[in-house]
């Protein structure tokens, strides 16, 4: 009997299998000439159902004879297929530690686990690497330790000259995204782009052009691994800043938006309602949906969002967005 098994040194991704291949039927061929062509050559397998067709080890001259055949649509060569997320069976090992922190902040211990009561978060050692993070917020206290040299200021696009976080929203921000102790992609690199002045304020048409920026700024960034972007506003529906979220996304960076706090439905506000967006309601410790928390169809999903440890020390605030986004007293808004 043919082993289906490959033999040593078979085992590279894509190698094909010399002697060995996938016949093909047309759809809407009959199982009897299947049965037939089966009982003239050495196959492994008959496909009946979604995939009509065998495969099997054939000689060049059975190979001819079966290419011939009316109900043939085409004969390929197998090849080698192996674990997509690199797990290592000689080892038992995946490509990547896995690391676990303990006593991490709830926010980061459920991600991790199907418990809210978990307090560890345990991820891959190379977590946000090769990636880049734009923070469209208040600006980012670049030289904190907690960003490890990872975080740089981007643009301005404020009522005001200075590039500083004079809020620390955009900073809090950054640290669930990225940040050593309280962030997921812990080794992002976290470029501010600051749409807000000191007291929250900012303008629709200055986050178009942040996000305009951030298309034409990420080409020189190397972010082999992906881009994405944090919008941390909440306003009027706005069908022009949709169209610019949806654009960046066209654009190939996966943004997030912040749901908002108002406790109504998230399509009536933007960037909230933007289609292409991945925007997200609140969650509080018990795995319950905050009361504060937008909602709606045009939400995507729910995220951990009450009671989040940030870069203020161990002081825990409320926070209503994908990542986590601080809350302030005074919530953020675009006038």
């Amino acid at each position: 009997m043919l082993s289906n098994r490959p033999s040593r040194g078979e085992t590279r991704p894509g190698k094909v299998l010399p002697g060995k291949y996938i016949v093909k039927f047309r759809d809407g061929s009959a199982d009897a000439a299947l049965t037939t062509a089966a009982g003239k050559h050495k196959e492994n397998h008959v496909y009946k159902s979604a995939f009509k067709g065998s495969a099997g080890a054939f000689s060049t001259a059975s190979v001819k004879e079966i290419r011939k055949l009316p109900e043939v649509e085409y004969v390929k060569e197998d090849a080698v297929i192996t674990i997509a997320d690199g797990f290592n069976t000689t080892t038992g090992a995946f490509p990547h530690a896995i690391v676990s922190q303990t006593n991490a902040p709830w926010n980061l211990a459920c991600l991790s686990s199907h418990t809210p009561v978990s307090s560890a978060y345990k991820y891959e050692s190379t977590a946000g690497s090769g990636t880049c993070s734009y923070i469209v917020d208040t600006g980012i206290t670049t030289t904190l330790a907690e960003f490890s040299g990872r975080a740089v200021f981007g643009a301005n696009f404020a009522n005001e000259g200075n590039t500083a976080d004079g809020n620390g929203h955009g900073t809090s921000v950054a640290a669930v995204v990225g940040g050593t102790t309280f962030g997921v992609a812990k080794l992002t690199k976290l470029i501010a782009v600051k749409i807000f002045d000191a007291s929250g304020s900012g303008t629709n048409s200055a986050v178009i052009a942040a996000l305009n920026w951030i298309v034409t700024d990420k080409a020189t960034r190397g972010c082999p691994a992906g881009v994405s972007a944090v919008i941390a506003a909440s306003g009027s529906f706005s069908s022009a800043l949709n169209a610019a979220v949806n654009n960046l996304v066209a654009n190939g960076v996966f943004t997030a938006a912040a749901a908002g706090s108002d406790g109504t439905n998230v399509g009536n506000l933007s960037p909230g309602s933007a289609a292409s967006a991945c925007t997200a309601g609140a969650t509080s410790s018990s795995d319950a949906v905050a009361s504060y928390s937008n909602y709606g169809p045009l939400l995507d999903i729910w995220a951990p969002g009450t009671s989040i440890t940030t870069t203020f020390g161990t002081t825990t605030v409320s926070c209503f967005s994908l990542f986590c986004l601080r809350r302030f007293d005074t919530d953020l808004k675009l006038t």
